[in-house]
C-alpha cells in the first residue's frame, strides 16, 4: 500500500504545470458546454429520472 502511495505521489510530481492547467481548463470548458447546452440536466433528480425507472 505504501508503494502505491509513493508511486502516485511521484506521478503527480512529474506532471508539469502546463499539462495540469490544460486538463483543468478542458474539464471546466466541457462542463460549461454541457450545462449551457441543457441547463435542465443539472436539475434532474436521478431517482425519478424516466430513463432509470
Amino acid at each position: 500500500m505504501l508503494e502505491l502511495v509513493t508511486q502516485i505521489r511521484g506521478d503527480f510530481a512529474k506532471l508539469d504545470r502546463r499539462a495540469v492547467f490544460a486538463f483543468v481548463y478542458a474539464a471546466i470548458g466541457l462542463t460549461c458546454i454541457t450545462y449551457f447546452k441543457d441547463p435542465e440536466l443539472s436539475r434532474v433528480d436521478t431517482f425519478k429520472h424516466p430513463m432509470l425507472t
